[in-house]
This record gives structure tokens, C-alpha cells and sequence, in this order.
């Protein structure tokens, strides 16, 4: 994985079980609205994990940092294209981070959400002597 890495793009549909799945996740009881209307961090979080699934990350990735900007709402059903590229990749005194920025856009190619999401990698750490 290297900096401007494009990643390959996803398709997705809304699910109600995101929802399900994101109030669990954050601690929250699932609304008993009948709104369709899902969170957009509900959204970048899912389309994050099926953009990164191909580099087959080990596990201990952690999320240190996230930017999310929700643009226009998605609603359960709605068919989602997900694009996504690796802004940056750092390595310094055995610390490894990486930055993605994803675009999340409606079926008729308009914009719903833009976010950018900062991770830790897993790994040694720099040796001392």
C-alpha cells in the first residue's frame, strides 16, 4: 500500500441491518421511527471496510481520526458507489499510519458523503540501544 493508491471501487445497497449494527456499535438503542434515513458515519464506516478489504489488513488496525462530511442523506435500499484512495502512509519510529479519503455516491452519481479516515497499523516497534 502506497501513498495515491487507488482503491478498487465497491458497489453497496443499504441495508437495514447497518443500522442495527451502527446503534450497537455506538452505544445507542435503535430508533423506533419509522425513518429509513441512515447516519452517514453508519455509511463511510461500511463503505471504508468493503474499500479496504482487498489489502487485507492484519488485524490491530486502529481508527485514530475520521472526518466525515454528509453532503445528502441515504435511506435504506439506496445503491451506493464507493470510491476511495490512500492519501498518505507514514512511517516513523516504528509507528505505521495511513489516510483514506472516500467519496460515497448515489446511484445517479451525486455525491452523499465525503470523509477522510486516519489508522495505526500494527506493528514493531522501533528497537532501543
Amino acid at each position: 500500500m502506497k501513498t495515491g493508491e487507488i482503491l478498487p471501487p465497491v458497489e453497496l445497497e443499504v441495508q437495514p441491518e447497518w443500522l442495527h449494527y451502527y446503534y450497537q456499535a455506538v452505544g445507542s438503542s435503535y430508533p423506533a421511527s419509522n425513518n429509513s434515513a441512515v447516519p452517514a458515519t453508519a455509511i463511510a464506516g461500511k463503505a471504508l471496510m468493503e474499500l479496504l478489504e482487498p489489502l487485507n489488513l492484519p488485524s490491530g488496525v486502529v481508527h485514530t481520526q475520521a472526518v466525515v462530511e454528509s453532503i445528502s442523506p441515504a435511506n435504506i435500499g439506496d445503491k451506493l458507489f464507493c470510491e476511495g484512495v490512500i492519501t498518505s502512509v507514514v512511517k516513523r519510529i516504528g509507528i505505521e499510519a495511513m489516510t483514506v479519503r472516500i467519496t460515497v455516491k448515489s446511484s445517479n452519481y451525486r455525491d452523499l458523503l465525503k470523509a477522510e479516515m486516519t489508522f495505526k497499523l500494527p506493528g514493531q516497534q522501533a528497537e532501543q540501544g
